[in-house]
């Protein structure tokens, strides 16, 4: 497994679309993917099963489980990861049309 991971959230068609990233430690997404697997925060969790990918419909409802996982502070070291990844999350599901966030 790589040391690296990036997080993806698109907008747009699978033909053409506009996307924005984040990259982080494998290490620290099994972290995040534990510790909400801990909280019953099912969708966090189902994230370090590489390659993941969230579709916009539960892209609400994972920003959510993220911004629950941050504010328990159980990562606290983690919360730029946690933030960012919430925030790719509502790109994902505040879009018009089709979107989906991927972790590979």
């Amino acid at each position: 497994m790589s040391e690296q991971v990036e997080a993806r959230a698109f907008r747009g068609t699978r033909k053409k679309s506009v996307y924005r990233s984040h990259p982080l430690g494998y290490r620290q997404l099994v972290r995040i993917a534990d510790a909400a697997e801990q909280s019953s925060l099912r969708l966090v969790a189902t994230l370090a099963a590489l390659p993941c990918e969230v579709e916009k419909d539960d892209a609400g409802r994972l920003a959510a489980e993220l911004s629950e996982l941050r504010l328990s502070g159980a990562l606290i070291d983690l919360d730029d990861d946690l933030t960012a990844l919430a925030e790719l999350a509502r790109f994902c599901a505040r879009a018009r049309g089709s979107a989906w966030l991927t972790v590979t």
